[in-house]
């Protein structure tokens, strides 16, 4: 904590925290905690159970969130009252709903978004929505589909901005989108090249 660069990076983080933000969706092991507004623009609150896909969506009582010393309370049409509290202990953000904490792992709002990133152990804001961490999506994109139980999910694909990529990882020069990925082929069109430039030459040294 008394180092230079980590009360830079700190100071950093919490600007980015701060023009990213409202927050509107958090996310923590288990839930997602949402705040939107529906078609007549009415302020709503759902919460997603990861496990079990249940959710729970109600409208905000009068639309309004009361700050409180730790985050933030309202009342929901069904006549509930709910708490969000957050702190930082050790470093770890943590989201507390109605007296049951957990780590947050992420928050994202109209501006940008925070995240957690389990490999680092390390909070990254970014001026952009969340997108996946592993590699393989980053080198090959991402492909949704839906299983028999209705559910969508998303596993690496085919970049289809990397014409050449046969998924066998990168072959760098050899897998720009321009180049024939079959040996045979990708032969006579290096000869062709070579027989043009030799050409060229000649004939301006002629």
């Amino acid at each position: 904590p008394d180092s230079p660069l980590s009360q830079q990076k700190a100071l950093n983080f919490n600007a980015a925290l701060a023009k990213n933000g409202p927050f509107q969706v958090f996310d923590t092991d288990k839930k997602t905690y949402i705040f939107y507004s529906d078609k007549d623009c009415k302020q709503h609150f759902r919460v997603i159970d990861k496990a079990t896909g249940e959710i729970f969506d109600q409208a905000i009582v009068d639309g309004t969130l009361r700050q409180t010393p730790n985050g933030i309370e309202f009342s929901t049409a069904d006549g509930k009252s709910h708490a969000l509290d957050f702190s930082v202990e050790n470093g770890v953000p943590t989201l507390t709903f109605n007296g049951a904490e957990e780590n947050l792992r992420a928050a994202q709002g109209k501006n940008g978004a925070f995240y957690f990133d389990p490999d680092k152990g390390q909070y990254f804001a970014e001026n952009a929505q969340l997108i996946p961490l592993l590699e393989a999506f980053k080198q090959k994109g991402v492909s949704v589909n839906v299983n028999l139980d209705g559910k969508a999910t998303g596993t690496p694909g085919i970049n289809i901005f990397n014409q050449g990529n046969s998924g066998s990882g990168d072959a760098g020069i050899f897998n720009l989108p321009g180049i024939p990925t079959q040996p045979l082929i990708a032969l006579l069109f290096f000869a062709g090249l070579v027989s043009a430039f030799v050409f060229i030459r000649r004939k301006k040294l002629g």
